[in-house]
This record gives structure tokens, C-alpha cells and sequence, in this order.
């Protein structure tokens, strides 16, 4: 989970992941719940495609237990 900043206040589609987004964040615009299809999970890498769909991630990404 994270916090971003989505210009359009929209989610996009991003490949090897599924996005959920909450309009609800302290220093953004959504915060952003991404769960990885198969493949290990790396913050940088989750960053480094949010980037890429033109989103901005703010502050540490928090891992959910579980």
C-alpha cells in the first residue's frame, strides 16, 4: 500500500498487477492497494511501473502482512 498522486484521479491498468485505490490519503490523491500476479514484489519495481502509467508515488510503501 501507498500513497500516490494521479493527475486524472484515475487508476490505470498496469501489467503484473492489480490495483485497487481508495479516495482517501493524507498526502495525495488516492492511496493505492497493488498486489503483485505471480511474481515476486519489489518496491522499486512497483514504483518504477506506477511511474511508467504516469502516476507519482509518495512516501514508503507498506507491506500488509498476511
Amino acid at each position: 500500500m501507498l500513497e500516490v498522486l494521479a493527475p486524472d484521479g484515475a487508476v490505470p491498468t498496469v501489467p503484473g498487477w492489480t490495483l485497487r485505490a481508495w479516495p482517501v490519503a493524507r498526502l495525495g490523491d488516492l492511496t493505492l492497494q497493488a498486489v503483485p500476479q505471480g511474481h515476486e514484489d519489489r518496491p522499486a519495481d512497483l514504483r518504477r511501473v506506477l511511474q511508467d502509467a504516469g502516476l507519482t508515488p509518495l512516501g514508503p510503501v507498506r507491506r500488509h502482512a498476511g
